[in-house]
């Protein structure tokens, strides 16, 4: 253990002499932390740092960008969550997507002006640039000066654990048993877009039965980043489960007549694509990555618009034979995302790094 950050060594697999930042993993599991853990498991040797205690915030940055930029400088460095150091050219990092920089207004202005001043200096000077959308990659191209053919995508995967999911123990854990719900997974981040949802629910609810419930799972977002977003007053058949333990979130797909994710900016949307895979039919927005990464087996809707919301959300639950034919295409899409090319994909942009 040192001093201003810890290491550990995994010494199986193929991929020797790399440096994982690790530093987000003291978190719950969201996209970023499940991004990091699938990759670890597959990745083979490489040492992981982060700091000797937890450091979030601007103390995460500063070490980021001293003790982390000068450590062990030979060896190819892997930045996973957005940021990493401005100074080391040797590394790959992947920039999910770019929201503070292209919607500034939905986050705090110190931390979108950190993300700016740190996330355009990175993209431009790391020896490779891994993105997760050619959505995001486009942006990151257009913002940061990067030529395209220097980011390389490589889409996120679907666990197996999400196929034949049962929904017993996650209905049974948030009372859910014998309602039918729709389902949203987020935080209130402004661009997750509930404030819209909630609309939706208003128009949509009436016409689905008095026993649909809208089941809300996803703990509040950070206040030192994300400005408030309230659900607003308060609305029929509206369930806040709170944070939904990993083990659980499988089968809560599953169980879903429908989930519903009408975010507004995404650099891939991870949550539909496990619905997909889970068997739920999934009604999201057609902006951004979300219909690169579903295709044609979802309802596609303009997240603006609270009534084509709630007209996706009734299809969804209602329209019988189109239920059955989502829950084909959406089996049939989510197997051809993998973890295991996600990170073949990384292994590739690791060796170019290396190599330069």
């Amino acid at each position: 253990m040192k001093q201003n950050g810890s290491a550990v060594s995994h010494q199986d697999g193929s991929g020797a002499g790399i440096l994982v930042n690790t530093r987000i993993l003291h978190a719950k599991v969201s996209g970023a932390q499940r991004y990091l853990n699938e990759i670890l498991s597959r990745l083979g040797p490489h040492e992981a740092i982060a700091p000797a205690s937890v450091a979030t915030g601007m103390r995460g940055h500063l070490w980021e960008q001293g003790r982390l930029a000068v450590h062990r400088p030979r060896s190819v460095l892997w930045s996973p969550a957005n940021t990493g150091p401005v100074l080391r050219r040797r590394q790959v990092v992947t920039i999910h997507d770019m929201s503070p920089v292209d919607h500034p207004e939905w986050f705090t202005p110190r931390f979108a002006a950190w993300y700016k001043m740190i996330v355009l200096r990175v993209a431009r000077r790391a020896a490779r640039v891994m993105t997760v959308s050619h959505f995001s990659a486009g942006r990151i191209a257009a913002l940061s000066g990067r030529p395209l053919d220097s980011i390389d995508v490589a889409h996120l995967g679907a666990d197996p654990r999400f196929y034949g999911a049962s929904p017993e123990a996650a209905r049974a854990r948030y009372d859910l048993v014998d309602r039918p719900y729709v389902l949203i997974i987020g935080t209130l981040e402004p661009r997750k877009n509930l404030r819209r949802a909630i609309e939706a629910w208003r128009i949509a609810q009436p016409k689905l039965g008095p026993d649909v419930v809208l089941a809300i799972g996803g703990g509040l977002s950070n206040q030192r980043i994300f400005k408030e977003a309230a659900l607003g007053q308060d609305v029929p058949n509206v369930r806040l489960l709170g944070y939904v333990d990993d083990d659980l979130l499988p089968g809560l797909y599953a169980g879903a007549s429908a989930f519903l994710y009408p975010s507004v900016y995404e650099g891939f949307g991870l949550p539909p694509l496990e619905a997909l895979a889970a068997g739920a039919p999934v009604v999201t927005s057609r902006d951004t990555a979300m219909a690169e990464i579903v295709g044609p087996a979802a309802i596609l809707i303009d997240p603006h618009d609270p009534k084509a919301i709630a007209e996706g959300v009734i299809q969804a639950v209602t329209d019988t034979a189109a239920t059955r034919a989502l829950r084909d295409a959406g089996w049939a899409r989510a197997r051809g995302f993998t973890w295991d090319s996600c990170t073949e994909g990384l292994r590739r942009a690791l060796r170019a790094a290396a190599e330069e």
